[in-house]
Formats: structure tokens, sequence, C-alpha cells
């Protein structure tokens, strides 16, 4: 028998529904025959009224409305459910239930249930047959038997695909209500996709010829919204003209892998990019490991800009920008400052800044070098940091050498040496353990990705001290204190 019909609208991909029966709400205990149950048999059921770590009896107590108004008691310990027998109680009449709970604490009656007891009997589970999509319309059914047909009320659950927890619709609060009927999932109708693909390219941007590809992972599903039915690839030259490719084959995983994609290497699984870290897979969703790929038919130097958009039922999804390599009158050793701006609404916004080299080179001497000494066992290096026009690349760190061995002149200075590394945001050093009196030969340069560029060397002697070990005598007489060094 049709029971009739819950219309839900829902802006979801994939929805699974519950459905199940209500009749009118009580309070505790909670009673009910259910609908498996051929006997008719009253099962109720009550929370514990005490701390559950003290042992409480519970005894579930009856009364009807007819005949002598007997009261009927039945202890069931510490079990929070109870059986009333069919033979026990007198259908569709009024009942009176209750449950009192005593411990070493005391002794408390429960809320009283009053009702007739035709409302005890549970609805049949109900049956989802179809459905329709736009809007999101469920159509189920109910047995025959189930009585009180017209007063039975509705309450429906739903999930996407995806998410652990259900979202409840409740018509009517009743306090019988079948078991939920088996899962039923739908589709709802196809939206615009959500975000953009993940794209990136692999170019050889010094080469003439068309050595570009442009490649993207299939969008997943709860990220679509829909089916795909096609990828377009937008170019935009720079001569002004724009190429639109919306070719069939760039559809499906499997056309995909027809297209002889199984000889890309494919990332794995748990590698997802900025673009679909929102959208991951769930366990439910078919995993496709699919990418699809495009080659360049003209030189990449040509391309000013690449798109890619998903076309679906539902609409198409934002364009997602490939990353070409870019080329132009560069110098090589020098320094250019590379900014990085977003326009959103037709304005710009300065992201990041960053100072970068097309190829780099050894840098220059270290200038302005000098070795003061500080006492007879230290010395204290200082330079100027080499300016970006003759850096000639970025300083990754400074080398500081000393020679061991007195020299006689700097640029006799040779034999064994300590190096030490000094980062490259540094203007001076200090080197200690040094003997006094001597006369020390110091250098510096600086590295790059290319290299150690030249050495600069420095001189310096340390002093011979300032005291030295003698002994003191004091000579006292009368008129005159005598100290002798």
């Amino acid at each position: 028998m049709m029971a009739g019909r819950q219309n839900r609208a829902l802006m979801l991909p994939f929805v699974t529904l519950h459905l199940a029966w209500l009749f009118p709400h009580d309070p505790p205990p909670y009673c009910l025959i259910p609908f498996y149950d051929e006997g008719d048999n009253l099962h109720c059921h009550w929370r514990g009224l005490f701390n559950p770590l003290i042992p409480t009896n519970f005894t579930l107590h009856w009364k009807m409305e007819v005949k002598d108004g007997q009261i009927h008691s039945k202890d069931f310990e510490e079990n929070e459910s109870g059986i009333i027998e069919r033979d026990l109680y007198e259908t569709h009449e009024i009942i009176k239930v209750w449950v009192t709970a005593a411990n070493r604490l005391g002794t408390v009656d429960s809320e009283m249930l009053i009702t007739n007891t035709k409302s005890f009997i549970q609805p049949a589970t109900p049956s989802i047959n179809k459905h329709s999509s736009d809007p999101l319309e469920i159509t189920w059914d109910v047995s025959e038997d189930t009585e009180q047909f017209a007063q039975c009320q509705c309450k429906v659950q739903y999930k996407k695909l995806c998410d652990k927890d259900w979202t409840e619709r409740v018509s009517d609060e009743k306090s019988v209500m079948s078991d939920w009927s088996s899962e039923y999932t739908v589709e709802t109708p196809a939206a615009a996709p959500i975000g953009t693909l993940d794209v990136w390219s692999d170019c050889d941007s010094t080469s003439d010829e068309t050595g570009c590809t442009v490649l993207w992972k299939e969008m997943p599903l709860q990220q679509a919204r829909g089916k795909i039915n096609n990828y377009v690839v937008t170019m935009k030259l720079a001569n002004g003209s724009v190429w639109n490719l919306n070719e069939s084959f760039y559809t499906s995983a499997e056309t995909c892998v027809h297209r002889g994609l199984d000889n890309v290497e494919k990332e794995q699984s748990y590698r997802v990019s900025h673009a679909q870290q929102n959208y991951l897979r769930c366990p439910q969703e078919q995993e496709r490991s699919c990418f699809h790929y495009f080659h360049l038919s003209i030189p990449v130097k040509e391309v000013n800009v690449i798109e890619v958009t998903a076309n679906t039922t539902g609409g198409k999804s934002n364009p997602a920008l490939v990353a070409l390599p870019r080329t132009g009158q560069l110098t090589n050793y020098t320094a250019y400052n590379v900014s990085l701006f977003a326009v959103v609404n037709n304005r710009s916004c300065l992201l990041k800044s960053a100072i970068a080299y097309s190829v780099e080179g050894v840098p220059s001497e270290v200038t302005d070098f000098q070795a003061i000494p500080t006492s007879p066992y230290t010395v204290n290096l200082t330079w100027t940091p080499i300016p970006l026009n003759k850096s000639h690349g970025h300083i990754i760190q400074y080398f500081v050498g000393l020679h061991d061995d007195e020299v006689q002149g700097c640029a006799t200075a040779s034999g064994p040496q300590q190096v030490h590394n000094v980062s490259s945001n540094k203007r001076s050093f200090q080197i200690s353990n040094l003997n006094p009196g001597q006369q020390y030969a110091v250098w510096i340069s600086t590295k790059t990705s290319a290299g150690e560029g030249k050495r600069t060397t420095a001189c310096f002697t340390t002093p011979s001290g300032i005291f030295s070990l003698s002994t003191v005598t004091l000579v006292i007489d009368a008129n005159q204190i005598v100290v002798c060094n």
C-alpha cells in the first residue's frame, strides 16, 4: 500500500536516506510491542535513576483503568528493561506504567506513562521504493497490517556519501517508531563543480620545439557534483589569439586509460594537491588514479596562458591556470627583483617578492676586510657585504681561514690552517685561543651555487702582553714606602 510522500530538497551530490514511523511521545518508561513479536508482548525500557556504581533494583508497575484497577508489579533486579506478557494487560484499553528504582540510598518512582495499549504497537519497517531528483522526492511503502495508518508520522535522516553523521528531519515526535528502513542511495541534480582542477606542466623553456606537456588529475566526483562531459583546454597566445580545445577524449578515467596514460607516472594516493585537499575521495567512492594530459602543438615560448576547465552536466569549474616557464632578455650573474601579484576584483595585491638570478656565477672578493686584535689571545674580523651587482648569485656562506704558524708576510702565508664556516648574514667573526706577540695571516671568501670566490687576505699581530709575571716587594720604614717590580 502506498503510504504517501515526503519531500526533501537537498543540494547534495549523494544522499543516503533512512525512514521510520512514529506514534505519540511518552515520558519514561518507554514501552512498545515490537513488530517482530508475534505474541504481542509489551517490551518496556527505562534508564537508571541512581549512580550506576551503586547496585540498583528496578520494579516495573502497571495498572489497567478497566476491571478492578489492580496494580501489577514485576521485579527485574538490575536490568533496565522488562517484558509484560500479553495475558497480563488488556488490548485497546488505558494503561498506566511506571518504574521504581531502589538501592541503599532510597527509593524513587519514575514518571507515569498513561496511554492506550494500542499506541504501543510498532509499525512495520517502511521500504523506500523510488525517487525523483528535481526536486528530491522519495516514495515508500508500508505493510497493509499497519494499524492507524492515518496517524503515522515520518522521520527521515540523510547524509552525503562521505559523511559519518546523519542529519535528521522530524515532522512530529511520537512515542513508538518502526525500525529504520534500509539505506537508499540517490543522486541529487547536478550542480557546477566546486574549486579547480589540479594541473601542472612539464616544459622545456629553452627548446624551440613543442617541449611542453600539461597534465591534470581526474576531478573527484564529490567535487565535480555531476558527470564530467569533457575537459576544455584554453590557450592564450602571445599574438593575441585564443585556442579552445574541448576534444571528447578528455573524459572519463576509462577513456583516459585507453588513451595510453598507463605509461604516465602516477602519484601515490596520499599525495593530494592544494587545489583538491578539501575534496578528498571517501572510501565509498571508487578510487580513480587517472591523469589526463595534453601536448602543446606550438612552442611554449609562444604561449602566454593555459587554462584547464572541467565541463560537467551541472556547469563548468573555475579555470585552473597552468604554470609555464618564463624567459626574457636576462643577463647572467645579475640580480633581479621578482614580484608575485594577485589580481582580485580588478585590483592587484603584492603577495611576495624575491631576488632571483637567471644564472649564478662565482662571487667577487670581499671588500673592507679588517683584522683587529682585541687581546693577546683574540682577534675581531669585520667586512663589508658584497653588493648585489657584484655577488653574481645568492651568497650561501662565508669561509674564514687562519694560518696556524707565524708568518713573515701576508703574500707568503702558507702551512697548516683552520677554516671556519660563517653564516651569510654575518658581518663579523671572532677567533680565539691565539698566541701573544705573534703575527698571523687570515683570509675570507664567499660561496654561491657556482662555487667559491677569490680569497681576501689580511695580516695582524697580537699584543705581547700588558703585564708579565713578577715578584712585588714592599719595603717599609718610618719615612717611605718603596714598591719594586
